[in-house]
């Protein structure tokens, strides 16, 4: 088997409203989807997230595409290595690729050797890694800051979500001040009660000093855990401080490319629980590498996004906590509009299907609405 072709097509959905994490808003969907191509006429698809998607695309059709046709799609870690070169060898910079969209781009390519691989064994990618398709449990990211909402009524509407899809685990957002997430938390957790499991994540908005102050507090809330709350720059060894000080377990991962950085943030930041993503950096190649080393030093995954892929990793590692899923369609539109075909949510926990590769198609009216091919 050889592949004879790549394409690209960019997902652009603006959302209905911005939602805000600590300091940033998000205020579209925006996906790039790779279609590798196969002289027996299997086609892999991959997805990746990214902000520069139309950069992304150019780096899969010229940087990636002149060696990847003509290749044997199963050769998932020669072909890795490959593309991985380009972060390094001086080609992404004289073509005025960023590291981060090279990264993208592995993403969305291994993502589709891998379910070309699937397809090809004519196995679930779970099956493929050695794993089982047990209900998955998960939880939702659902306390974004609204400003024209006050915390009492953010908190009744995150109450709203738990009541109507009967979850067992939710997610706010924090990081802007001390006192305002001091009084945030409270608020939710207040409303929750004791029953429902609450996680904070400060989308890396404190200092270390100030992490330390809000997490404190925090664990009198009784947090599941308290996510990236240290900013950019400190949060390896700040991180670290922070474990020291907080007896919260602390998350982090999903804002790193690479198993590198990973292993700082477990050996350093002393992180217990990764939300490494594969559909940002590195795809599923990456992303084993960074759980099997995470289960080396007692860390367990717990993935940022997209279950539809990561659910079949986990269902294949020895180190699984808990997926994570948006229900809300306003804040996720893809999940609820953008498949024919995906993993399927029934209550609380995450089923995935038994086809061949990912078992994901796209709704072609959904890529007729909001996708564009890139050529």
């Amino acid at each position: 088997m050889r592949i004879t072709d790549v394409q690209v097509t960019i997902i652009e959905q603006e959302l209905s409203a911005p939602f805000w994490t600590s300091h940033s808003p998000i205020t579209h969907v925006r996906e790039v989807v790779a279609w590798v191509h196969t002289d027996d006429g299997l086609v892999g698809v991959g997805e990746a997230k990214t902000a520069t998607p139309a950069r992304t695309a150019r780096v899969i059709l010229d940087g990636f595409k002149p060696f990847l046709t003509g290749s044997d799609p199963l050769e998932t870690e020669r072909l890795w290595e490959r593309m991985f070169s380009l972060t390094w060898d001086g080609t992404s910079r004289a073509r005025g690729w960023s590291r981060d969209e090279v990264l993208n781009a592995i993403a969305a390519v291994d993502i589709a050797l891998w379910d070309l691989k699937g397809k090809a064994a004519e196995m679930p990618v779970y099956q493929l890694l050695g794993g089982e398709n047990r209900p998955q449990p998960f939880y939702s990211t659902l306390g974004y800051f609204f400003d024209d909402m006050s915390i009492n009524e953010q908190a009744d509407r995150l109450v709203s979500f738990v009541d109507r899809l009967g979850l067992a685990a939710v997610k706010v957002k924090i990081g802007r001040s001390v006192e305002e997430d001091i009084e945030r938390v409270d608020a939710f957790r207040h409303a929750l009660g004791d029953e429902i499991e609450l996680m904070a994540d400060a989308n890396l908005g404190y200092t270390v000093d100030d992490a330390i102050q809000a997490g404190k507090h925090f664990e009198d809330n009784g947090l599941f855990w308290y996510e990236e709350p240290v900013r950019w720059y400190d949060r390896y060894k700040g991180l670290g401080k922070v474990a020291a000080a907080v007896s919260i377990p602390l998350h982090a991962g999903e804002s790193e490319h690479t198993r590198f950085e990973c292993r700082d943030l477990i050996v350093d930041g002393r992180v217990k629980y990764m939300s490494f993503d594969a559909t940002v950096a590195g795809g599923v190649t990456e992303w084993l590498r960074v759980a099997y080393m995470s289960e080396i030093d007692n860390a367990l995954m717990a993935p940022h996004c997209e279950p539809q892929v990561h659910g079949h990793l986990m269902a294949a590692v020895p180190n699984p906590s808990l997926l994570e899923v948006h229900p809300d369609e306003e804040r996720h539109p893809l999940w609820d509009h953008g498949y024919i075909d995906r993993a399927e949510v029934k209550g609380n926990t995450l089923i995935l299907p038994d086809k061949p590769g990912f078992g994901v198609e796209f709704d072609p009216d959904y890529l007729d609405r909001f996708g564009t091919k890139f050529e």
